[in-house]
């Protein structure tokens, strides 16, 4: 789906859904599902589309009690950090490493009647928490 004439990225709808179905699965068995949201290269994903991006994952996830680690907006990793669209330089790719790491033992030590949010979500941007 092209948000507009140009884009030279498209969604793909029924992956929501899809991760929705997963996120439920998974808490049916009991399971905490954690999805991390990659830091991508500037000019990769923005704008109206990274907004879209954004809100369907927070459509799929909410009630599912996902954990949503949004590195992308928490790092900021500059242009020059990236192989490609997704692939970070080693010391890029250790930072973002810590990062979610830091993340998910913050989550172990998160009592259980607190909502899951990601650092994002507290700062600049609201990423989808999924709670």
């Amino acid at each position: 789906m092209l948000l507009s004439e140009g884009d030279p990225i498209t969604l793909d709808p029924p992956c929501y859904p899809a991760l929705r179905r997963l996120a439920e699965h998974l808490r049916g068995r009991g399971l905490r599902f954690t999805f991390v949201i990659a830091s991508m290269r500037p000019g990769y994903l923005v704008g109206r589309l990274l907004q879209e991006h954004l809100r369907r994952l927070g459509d799929a996830l909410r009630g599912t009690r996902a954990i949503v680690i949004n590195a992308h907006d928490a790092l900021g990793v500059p242009e020059a950090a990236f192989f490609d669209a997704y692939h970070l330089k080693r010391e890029n790719a250790r930072r973002f490493t810590r990062f979610v790491s830091e993340r998910l033992l913050a989550e172990l030590h998160r009592p259980r009647d607190r909502p899951a949010v990601s650092p994002a979500a507290a700062g600049r941007s609201r990423a989808p928490t999924g709670t």
